[in-house]
C-alpha cells in the first residue's frame, strides 16, 4: 500500500513502470519513485556513494543494505517489503550519509580484522544484511570517548559477532528480526561484558569442517582466515589471496580433482570440492599444478624457497600445518591420505577459530563437565 501524501506523478511513475515491464518493482525501485518526488534521487545518490566509498560499493550491490540501514538508525521496520513506506524524505535526509559512511566503516573493520578483502572483492562476502546493525553499533561507540584498548576489545567482539554468525548461519532467514535485535544486544554485550554476550553467540559451536563446501558462508570464512595471514604464492613467492597489492589469485585444489580419481580406494561419490582441500595460488601456479600429485608440488615449492623449512612456513599461512605438510609428501597417496590431510587441516582451522572464543562440541561438553564435577 502508498501513502496518501504520495504524489500523483510518484504513483504514475511505479504503475507506469509496472504496466510497460510486466515485472513487480523491487522495494528499492518502490523507494526511488517515492522520494523522487521530493527532489531524492535515490539511485544517482547510491551509485555517488559506490564511487566515495568502496568498501561499502562491495556489500551493496541493490541499495537495499543501505535502505535498511536507513530504517535501522531511524528505529524503523528493516523488512524490504516495509521499505517504502518506512524511508520517508526526512528520515532518508536525516541518515543517508550517515549510514553510508558507517557501512563502510564496518566492511573496512572486518577487511582489516579478519580478511574480508573488500578493499579488492567481493568474492569472501557473506550475510551482507548484518552489516546495517553493524554499521549502528559502530555509530553509537564514535560517539563515545572510548580509550584505544575499549575500541580495540569492542572492535575484536565485533569481529567475534561476525564469525559467530557465520558458524551460526544465523542471518540466513528472518533477518530484519535478527538485525534489530543485534543492535541492542551487541551494544549491551559490549558494555557489560562477556557475561551478557548474546544468548544465540554462546550456544554457537564450531561445525564439522570437513564437509564444508568451498563457497559456503564456513568454506568463504576459512578463506577469510587464511587471508589475514599475508599469504604468499608457495612457487613463485608473490603475495596473494583477496586484497589490494596482491596477484590475481585462484582457488587452488590442494589434492587436484583431476588427480584423485587416479587414489587408490576413490569412488565416484568422493568430492575433492571441499574447503579444507582449498589454498590460494597465483593463476599460472594452478594451472601448473592441475593434475599434479601435491607431494609434486610441495618439491617445486621447496626447490624455489631453498629448503624445505622455508616452504613449510609459506604454507603454514595457507593453514597446512607441519602435519598437513607431511600427508602432502606421502608417495603413492590413497583416498585415506586425502581423509588425513582433511582432518589435518581442520585440525589447523579448529585451533584458529578457538583464538575467537568458538569451540567444538565435543570440547564445549567437556568443560560443561568440569563445571559440574567441581
Amino acid at each position: 500500500m502508498i501513502d496518501g501524501d504520495v504524489s500523483v506523478e510518484a504513483i504514475s511513475r511505479i504503475f507506469s513502470t509496472l504496466n510497460s515491464t510486466g515485472k513487480m518493482l523491487t522495494p528499492f525501485e518502490l523507494v526511488v519513485s517515492i522520494l523522487y518526488p521530493h527532489n531524492v534521487s535515490l539511485a544517482e545518490d547510491v551509485e555517488i556513494a559506490r564511487e566515495a566509498f568502496p568498501y561499502y560499493s562491495r556489500i551493496d550491490t541493490t541499495g537495499d543494505i543501505l535502505l535498511q540501514t536507513i530504517a535501522l538508525f531511524a528505529d524503523k521496520e528493516t523488512r524490504k517489503a516495509s521499505l517504502p513506506k518506512t524511508i520517508t524524505p526526512q528520515t532518508y535526509n536525516f541518515h543517508c550519509n550517515d549510514a553510508v559512511k558507517w557501512l563502510d566503516s564496518a566492511a573496512k573493520l572486518l577487511t582489516e580484522k579478519i580478511g574480508l578483502g573488500l578493499d579488492q572483492s567481493s568474492s569472501l562476502l557473506v550475510y551482507p544484511v548484518i552489516f546495517s546493525p553493524m554499521a549502528y553499533v559502530l555509530k553509537v561507540l564514535d560517539g563515545r570517548p572510548l580509550s584505544a584498548h575499549q575500541r580495540a576489545a569492542a572492535e575484536h567482539k565485533i569481529a567475534k559477532w561476525f564469525i559467530g554468525a557465520v558458524l551460526n548461519r544465523r542471518y540466513q532467514q528472518s533477518t530484519h528480526d535478527k538485525q534489530a535485535r543485534d543492535k541492542v544486544d551487541i551494544l549491551k554485550w559490549i558494555d557489560e561484558g562477556d557475561g551478557a554476550a548474546p544468548q544465540w553467540l554462546q550456544d554457537t559451536w564450531i561445525p564439522n569442517l570437513k564437509t564444508a563446501d568451498p563457497d559456503g558462508a564456513t568454506g568463504k570464512l576459512l578463506r577469510a582466515l587464511m587471508n589475514a595471514k599475508g599469504l604468499c604464492d608457495p612457487f613463485t613467492g608473490k603475495s596473494v589471496g583477496i586484497g589490494s597489492g596482491k596477484q590475481t589469485s585462484a582457488k587452488h585444489h590442494i589434492f587436484p580433482t583431476r588427480f584423485v580419481p587416479s587414489l587408490a580406494g576413490w569412488n565416484k561419490d568422493d568430492s575433492a570440492n571441499r574447503a579444507l582441500n582449498i589454498m590460494f595460488c597465483e593463476e599460472s601456479t594452478n594451472i601448473a599444478w592441475l593434475n599434479l600429485d601435491p607431494a609434486l608440488q610441495l618439491q617445486a615449492a621447496i626447490n624455489v624457497d631453498g629448503s624445505k623449512v622455508r616452504a613449510q612456513a609459506v604454507y603454514g599461512n595457507h593453514g597446512i600445518n607441519k602435519d598437513a605438510f607431511e600427508i602432502l609428501m606421502r608417495p603413492m597417496k590413497a583416498r585415506e591420505d586425502f581423509q588425513d590431510f582433511l582432518e589435518a587441516r581442520e585440525a589447523y582451522f579448529v585451533s584458529e577459530l578457538e583464538k575467537w572464543g568458538f569451540k567444538q562440541p565435543k570440547a564445549a561438553s567437556e568443560d560443561l563437565n568440569e563445571l559440574l564435577d567441581d
